[in-house]
């Protein structure tokens, strides 16, 4: 099968047509990612640190973290601070 020259330009020109639509929604993957991310810390952290903060301070008492009810506070206000953080950008 023989292409003509201008055949050939106009295939071209459509792969460069769609291309720079896919460029123009590159940022939508990486939103996608951040949202996904950021609801999984904020959900982590929010039960973390409003439903079972003792027993989170109880598993850092196992590998000897010191004073492990204030660093719980302190992870799981990390976790959800973090994930909302990353969810605004």
């Amino acid at each position: 099968m023989v292409v003509s020259t201008s055949q050939r330009a106009k295939g071209v020109q459509r792969l460069r047509d769609f291309t720079s639509r896919l460029q123009a929604w590159a940022w939508l993957p990486m939103l996608l990612i951040r949202l996904h991310e950021g609801l999984m810390c904020v959900d982590a952290g929010r039960r973390t640190l409003f439903a079972d903060l003792a027993g989170f301070g109880t598993f850092f008492v196992e590998p000897g973290i010191p004073f492990p009810a204030a660093m719980a506070a302190v992870v799981a206000r990390g976790a959800f601070g973090g994930g909302t953080c990353l969810m605004l950008g």
